[in-house]
């Protein structure tokens, strides 16, 4: 015989299972779990709210009104942790949404490897950290996107060579320090960026090879991009 679990029997097993099986909880983990605790107000709010009287009807308003409370703590600690990294935050180069903790804190910068100053998420390997990014944050598998004929958007890196540049990348965070604009326009926002060196540049800054289609850095003229491959190539075949 199939038992109901109320929801509010469900929550109190969720918060058990999450608060005794790590330990006092890193802060990344409170912000993912207040991420899930908003999705279940809004579940037991469209689903369960209306159309429920007597005893569900009280069972559902008590646990919406203790969640409410829950999510409101979860949401103070949240803000107060990204009031103490703020001048963490401005020193970087370029941030992005981390994966893990959900906030906009993965830092980028140049010569250093991808880290979050939220949850402290170090990645040791820079091509994992970009692909993680993607499917994660993007909603881009690298499955999904070779079977359906696409482009995976992760390429060989023109500084450092390995597999983690990102084109595209959503930054959450301009620094202040950035000089690279017209003061009219503001500073300007990074497009490509490195997951394993930290690099990052502006959408002109590199191109796709017109032969082959890799990526190359752009050079101060405005002709057509050609890698160092190719243009090797084609100096031997003159």
């Amino acid at each position: 015989m199939q038992t109901f679990v109320g929801p509010g029997a469900l929550r109190n097993r969720a918060l058990h299972f999450t608060l005794t099986t790590g330990g006092e909880l890193p802060v990344g983990v409170h912000a993912q779990y207040g991420r899930a605790l908003n999705f279940v107000l809004w579940f037991l709010n469209s689903e369960f709210r209306e159309g429920t009287s007597g005893n569900i009807r009280d069972l559902v308003e008590e646990v919406i009104e203790n969640l409410t409370t829950e999510v409101g703590e979860i949401d103070d600690l949240v803000t107060a942790r990204m009031e103490t990294i703020a001048a963490e935050l401005d020193g970087a180069d370029v941030c992005v949404e981390c994966p893990h903790c959900r906030q906009p804190a993965l830092m980028l910068s140049a010569g250093a490897s991808a880290r979050c100053a939220f949850c402290l998420w170090t990645p040791t390997d820079g091509r994992a950290a970009a692909e993680e990014y993607f499917d994660v944050v993007q909603g881009i598998s690298r499955y999904e996107t070779v079977t359906h004929g696409g482009t995976w958007p992760i390429d060989d890196c023109v500084w450092c060579n390995e597999a983690a540049l990102v084109a595209d990348i959503d930054q959450l965070r301009v620094p202040t320090s950035a000089t690279d604009a017209l003061h009219c326009d503001g500073p300007a926002r990074a497009y490509w960026g490195c997951f394993n060196c930290g690099e990052t540049a502006g959408r002109t800054a590199i191109d796709r090879c017109a032969r082959c289609d890799a990526v190359t850095e752009m050079g101060s003229d405005t002709g057509t991009p050609i890698c160092a491959n190719c243009f090797a190539e084609i100096l031997r075949s003159d």
